[in-house]
């Protein structure tokens, strides 16, 4: 989802991870420019709309539509993709965005085990299992369970302004540059808010400008 919150980080995975070298892209908009399967689907993208006669696999062509004069559009469906069921077991650090783009482009076949994080985390052998994220108004409520210390990649923007609102014991940090670890063990029932306003603590937007600075990326857009 585009908005007025799409952060740099979101733009520069955009820039450098799904578009041609070199591109300079318009920064009021997030696009896709180049379709890569493996990170399209860490990113919780299930379909692809494109005028392409083929995606890579695991890709399956779900309709066609032919216009005499215009370009023919074919809609295609990911398979195994990210709705918040990708629970990685190790974890690679990269410090910088340049860092983090390389294991990322490295690892992305693996992106279902793997993750790369700014921090140490070590790596665990439990993995979240019956995983059920839902979308409720003003937050994502993220249920599941294991067997050990287990992480779950979400496919939401990470931000220092989320908040676990439920008391639930989970922790939440940033994984593959923009997006959010969930990190828990035994049991899980988070309700994830993000809290930024008129009479909040806003402390949390100066974190993620001073992340964005550690990365080596624009502090603001």
């Amino acid at each position: 989802e585009y908005g007025e919150w799409t952060s740099v980080q979101a733009h520069a995975f955009a820039a450098r991870l799904l578009a041609p070298a070199g591109l300079e892209a318009h920064t009021n908009y997030l696009r896709a420019f180049a379709i890569d399967t493996d990170i399209l689907r860490a990113l919780g993208v299930r379909f692809i709309l494109t005028d392409e006669e083929t995606v890579e696999k695991p890709a399956i062509l779900r309709r066609s539509l032919a216009v005499r004069g215009a370009l023919g559009v074919n809609l295609f469906e990911l398979e195994n993709v990210n709705l918040g069921t990708y629970s990685p077991t190790r974890f690679v650090k990269a410090a910088t965005a340049d860092a983090a783009v390389k294991q990322i482009r490295e690892n992305k076949s693996r992106l279902d085990q793997v993750a790369v994080v700014p921090d140490d985390i070590p790596s665990t052998t439990a993995q979240a299992r019956n995983v059920v994220m839902t979308i409720e108004r003003d937050g994502v409520r993220i249920q599941a369970a294991s067997d050990g210390p287990a992480h779950i990649l979400v496919p939401i923007q990470f931000s220092h302004c989320l908040v676990v609102v439920n008391g639930a014991a989970a922790r939440l940090s940033r994984a593959n540059l923009f997006q959010t670890l969930l990190s828990f063990d035994g049991t899980v029932d988070a309700r994830i808010e993000f809290h930024f306003g008129l009479f909040a603590d806003n402390k949390c937007r100066i974190r993620d400008g001073l992340d964005n600075k550690s990365l080596g990326l624009p502090i603001s857009q």
